[in-house]
């Protein structure tokens, strides 16, 4: 027979176990998306760096913003969990990066897609217009799509290039360099014109979400009409130009004015971008090496992830 005192135990014991389900049944409901723990927070850029993906560009290290002035614009992506939030400035800062009026995205459970490009641009699309060009840094552009939460709303961003880079090295071809039995060329080398043309893509749209550029295939001529020297096989001199993303075929054709004679030369698209993916890619520097021989132009290519080999100067010229 239980005992009252034994019975009102047990009573206390039940009870006290029907408090515990209870609160495991609603914190299992918290976990589903209820509102007992938060689920939102703040978008924290905690940095920002122009490079590629992992690549180099500064010594060993991505170029880092931080001057006072240096913006960046994001977009984050509408969607059925997210208004579309459109061109939002950020201005360096620290510990971070901060917004336009002190406007603060905010990112919940889902993962948003958004993007951030460099420089900022007030007026700036989520469609850029690229165009295929004679370098010059101001040109340049620089974007990262990427995906964040509530639970990775801290970001360290690493932007990459939109473009791909054609880079010309003329060189005064020298005795025995690069190999044995090449020939130096004796007279001063005047180069007083130089061009060269491929189907390419002479204007594009990159979507920053996607991170691909759509446009069509044209025949396009670049023209140098100033004069210049080549260098040595050390220090050559560079001709740049940013090009647009896109797929490449048949042949590049360049000829130069040497000593007021036309020297012609050529590079396939295999040659130039390899035999796996014969396509202008962003990000990568395409260079060919033009030798002045006395028979004529000799020609060397490489490719190369990434188009600074040495410090940059503030103004980001990579000549």
């Amino acid at each position: 027979m239980k005992t009252e005192r034994r019975m009102k135990t047990e009573r206390q014991t039940l009870a006290y176990i029907r408090i515990l389900l209870s609160a495991v049944l609603l914190l299992g409901g918290c976990s589903q998306g209820d509102t007992l723990v938060p689920v939102e927070a703040t978008l924290h850029i905690g940095g920002a760096a122009l490079g590629v993906e992992t690549s180099v560009t500064r010594a060993g290290e991505p170029k880092e913003l931080t001057n006072a002035t240096d913006a960046i614009g994001v977009f984050l992506k509408g969607d059925a969990n997210y208004a579309a939030f459109s061109n939002t400035q950020y201005t360096y800062g620290t510990p971070y990066w901060q917004p336009e009026s002190g406007l603060q995205l905010i990112l919940g459970k889902k993962m948003a897609e958004l993007s951030a490009y460099y420089p900022y641009t007030e007026g700036g699309s989520a469609a850029v217009k690229l165009t295929s060009q004679a370098y010059a840094a101001g040109k340049e552009f620089y974007y990262l799509p990427f995906k964040a939460s509530y639970m990775t709303s801290s970001v360290t961003l690493n932007l990459r290039r939109a473009y791909s880079l054609i880079r010309f090295s003329f060189i005064k071809g020298e005795k025995d360099t690069p190999d044995a039995g090449d020939a130096a060329y004796g007279g001063p080398a005047n180069i007083t014109e130089f061009k060269f043309k491929a189907t390419i893509r002479e204007s594009g749209t990159l979507d920053l979400f996607a991170g691909t550029v759509s446009g069509a295939l044209t025949s396009k001529e670049f023209a140098i009409t100033e004069a210049f020297t080549p260098g040595s096989s050390t220090a050559p001199v560079t001709k740049d130009y940013l090009i647009v993303p896109a797929s490449f075929s048949g042949n590049l054709e360049f000829s130069a004015t040497v000593d007021m004679k036309e020297m012609k030369g050529k590079v396939s698209a295999a040659g130039l971008c390899g035999t796996t993916n014969t396509a202008f890619v962003e990000s990568t520097l395409y260079e060919i090496k033009v030798y002045v021989r006395p028979t004529g132009l000799e020609v060397q290519t490489m490719k190369v992830k990434d188009w600074e080999v040495t410090d940059l100067p503030d103004d980001l010229e990579n000549k």
